[in-house]
């Protein structure tokens, strides 16, 4: 029993580090990379479409006198704006992109982690463990669900995040991640480390 146990325990262990280190490393990065674009390019929008504004309030003072010159200007501002429109455009269809991916890693790892309660349980329950250890266990796993609700709710609100918003809710949703992990760390631990009743004793 206690080398199926440690079996399970490793093989666990290292496909849900897999799994966190990619949903701590490439797909958060990439969101963000995303989200800083969105925001460059729209300020770079509102720029230039206040400089246009302006420029159309300057030259129109002087129209009738360099009518050609005054639309060939205005035409070719209304070209670099309209450049702009697309690239942000552009950057915020990535954007939405790559905040679906990092959502769906999340999930993924969430996934993960939300089925060790169960297993948990269920060698806690199949092995002679001491009542205060078993107590612990129990009490680690009910943490462990709590972690699994707070980071479920967070990734679901992630979902609709805009790129002005996504740094401060996407690091509120990684670090709720963090916490869930310590504690399915946690109640691994309290499993392995639980003592067991020694059925000798009692003969």
């Amino acid at each position: 029993m206690s080398k199926l146990r440690n079996t399970i325990l490793a093989l666990l262990a290292g496909f849900t580090a897999s799994a966190a280190c990619s949903h701590k490393n490439d797909t958060r990065e990439n969101a963000e990379n995303a989200a800083q674009a969105v925001r460059d390019k729209t300020t770079d929008l509102q720029d230039e479409s206040k400089d246009l504004n302006d420029t159309a309030k300057d030259k129109s003072n002087d129209l009738a006198d360099k009518s050609k010159d005054t639309v060939d200007d205005l035409k070719d501002d209304t070209k670099d704006v309209t450049k702009t429109a697309v690239a942000t455009r552009d950057a915020v269809k990535e954007f939405e992109y790559q905040r679906m991916v990092r959502v769906q890693t999340l999930r993924a790892v969430h996934g993960i982690v939300a089925s060790q309660p169960l297993l948990i349980n269920a060698i806690a329950q199949s092995t002679p463990f001491v009542d205060a250890d078993r107590a612990k266990i129990a009490e680690k796993v009910q943490l462990v669900q709590m972690r699994l609700d707070e980071a479920a709710n967070l990734i679901q609100s992630l979902e609709g995040v805009d790129a002005d918003h996504w740094e401060g809710r996407e690091r509120e949703t990684a670090n709720a991640m963090n916490r869930l992990e310590d504690a399915r760390d946690d109640a691994w631990d309290a499993l392995e480390n639980a003592k067991r009743i020694d059925r000798t004793s009692m003969r």
